[in-house]
Formats: structure tokens, C-alpha cells, sequence
């Protein structure tokens, strides 16, 4: 999503009943539906103005839902290897592509989301232009990348470090014995490696999967309060 999270795309890989999806689709308000670059977009109209209005089908296992059909067909572009990032399509999105083996979840953002702009963790994300993530699995373990892409080497060295002093707080948590009872980020941050290359910084992490959805889930309440 953007800033606001009111524009942005979904892409979800699974096992679909497309039959039923689609009747779904179609029962939508204002539904219609065209064909075009070899596939057929779905679109409604959206009562409260928010929240996905255009949806296809790539694959019988890849479902996009997007706010826009601009949107929609510019990530398709992206997955399909035909663009290099969504900043180089029409659009306000700028995802690069991460895409790590097994990813199931991938976002990016202009700028710090609004959720955020009063935590701790904002006070990283900031200063960062764009904002781009993946969740991935390997290994039995789910992999999270972070990407933070600055306006200078400068900036980005400033970043690199507030992560790295980000990564010592979370050790100093779970040293310290607070272990669950720490802040999600913190948690996360505890085993998390940071590298940066000119204007870019990239933060990875790994852990089990239950403590990962776990995370996520204490995550979005967290956002959810703010």
C-alpha cells in the first residue's frame, strides 16, 4: 500500500476455486470484466471508496487484487519480468523485485505509513524513500527481507546504522530476559542482519513459522491502536 493505505496491490499464491472466486467477483456492484495482455481483469466498484476494485488471474495459483486496474497491470508487469520494479510502470507504487524463493507475501510503500510515523520503529523507516518487503520460507523457517532505498549514501548510512543500533536493542531484550514480553520489532530484530549497498540497506531475518505469524499478528494490532 502507499502511505494512507488506500492504493496498493496483493499478490496471493495459492490453491484457488477460481469457478467460485470469480462468481464472487461477479457479484460485486458495478461488475466488469475485459480482456487484456493475455488476461481477463476483473473490476467493481467499491462502496467505501477503499479496498480492492480490479482483480486477475495470472495463474490458477496467483490471485492480484489491486485499488486501481493501472496498478493491477503494473505489477503484473513486474512478475512477469517485463518491468524491473513497479517505479518504472505508471502508478504511485514503487516495488522492486525481491521475490526470494518461496515468497508468498511482498509489499512496498513511499515513505514511512502514517501507522508507524509516531513509533519506534518509524524512527527508522523515516527516512527511507521507499519501503519494500517479502516474506519467504526455506529451510522450515519463514525469511522476512526488508528494503530501504535512501536519497543518499549518506542517508542510507544513517539508516544502516539506526538498524544496527535496532538489532542491538532487540539482543539486549532477549538478554535481558524479556523474551515474549518484548515489542514484535524487537523480537524480530534480535537475530536480524543488515547490509547496505550504496543508497540501498537490506535487512533479513528468520524464524519459525509460528513465532513469524505470531509476530505478524501482534504487528497489525499494534498498528491498529496507533
Amino acid at each position: 500500500p502507499d502511505g494512507r493505505g488506500s492504493n496498493g496491490v496483493a499478490v496471493v499464491d495459492g490453491a484457488f476455486q477460481t469457478t467460485n472466486l470469480i462468481k464472487r467477483f461477479q457479484s460485486q456492484p458495478g461488475y466488469t470484466s475485459h480482456m487484456t495482455n493475455g488476461v481477463t481483469v476483473h473490476r467493481w466498484r467499491n462502496p467505501s471508496g477503499a479496498g480492492a476494485v480490479a482483480a486477475c488471474l495470472p495463474t490458477p495459483q496467483r490471485l492480484l487484487l489491486a485499488s486501481d486496474e493501472p496498478l493491477l497491470l503494473a505489477a503484473l508487469a513486474v512478475l512477469r519480468g517485463k518491468a524491473p520494479s513497479w517505479t518504472a510502470q505508471p502508478g504511485p507504487l514503487p516495488l522492486p523485485r525481491l521475490a526470494p524463493p518461496g515468497v508468498f507475501l511482498q509489499g512496498a510503500t513511499r515513505g514511512c505509513p502514517e501507522g508507524l510515523a509516531n513509533t519506534l520503529p518509524g524512527a527508522l523507516l523515516r527516512d527511507a524513500t521507499v519501503i519494500a518487503g517479502a516474506v519467504s520460507e526455506a529451510g522450515g523457517q519463514t525469511q522476512i527481507d526488508l528494503r530501504l532505498d535512501a536519497a543518499s549514501e549518506s542517508a542510507a548510512t544513517q539508516l544502516e546504522q539506526l538498524a544496527n543500533g535496532f538489532i542491538l536493542t532487540g539482543a539486549l531484550s532477549h538478554g535481558a530476559g524479556v523474551g515474549a514480553a518484548a515489542p514484535p520489532w524487537a523480537r524480530l530484530m534480535a537475530g536480524a542482519t543488515v547490509t547496505r549497498h550504496a543508497t540501498t540497506v537490506q535487512i533479513h531475518s528468520a524464524c519459525p513459522p509460528a513465532e513469524s505469524a505470531k509476530l505478524l499478528s501482534e504487528g497489525m494490532d499494534t498498528l491498529g491502536r496507533q
